[in-house]
């Protein structure tokens, strides 16, 4: 499975790599990632949106993530509000989760990558 997932996030990698409006995840020397999520951040928000909406119509199973916690229902009936952590917030606004697990396809990866591509380019 290992060498499955370094695989497709290598795929990731050297096909997103070229999209200056996209960040995509580091890996240090010091640390090694499990790479259940693959996390990108789009550099507008609305293109967030539209790529989620975009890949699920084609039965690609993205994700959003990372919803800043105060946000959660619990912590807003303690009287927590947005605006708490701007920084937090825009992050959450960016980030978009892509599949990366040992069922997903080639022909599923490429479309991915296609897709991301339309939108934020």
């Amino acid at each position: 499975q290992a060498t499955l997932f370094r695989y497709q996030l290598q795929r990731y990698q050297e096909r997103l790599s070229s999209l200056s409006n996209l960040g995509l995840p580091l890996e240090r020397p010091y640390a090694y990632h499990s790479y259940h999520l693959y996390p990108v951040r789009l550099t507008q928000a609305e293109r967030r949106k539209e790529a989620y909406r975009k890949l699920r119509q084609a039965g690609i199973g993205v994700q959003v993530h990372y919803i800043p916690v105060y946000w959660h229902p619990f912590m807003q009936a303690m009287g927590y509000k947005k605006g708490l952590c701007p920084a937090a917030e825009d992050f959450y606004s960016r980030l978009l989760s892509l599949p990366i697990y040992p069922g997903l396809r080639e022909e599923e990866h490429h479309q991915v990558i296609r897709i991301l591509k339309e939108v934020v380019c």
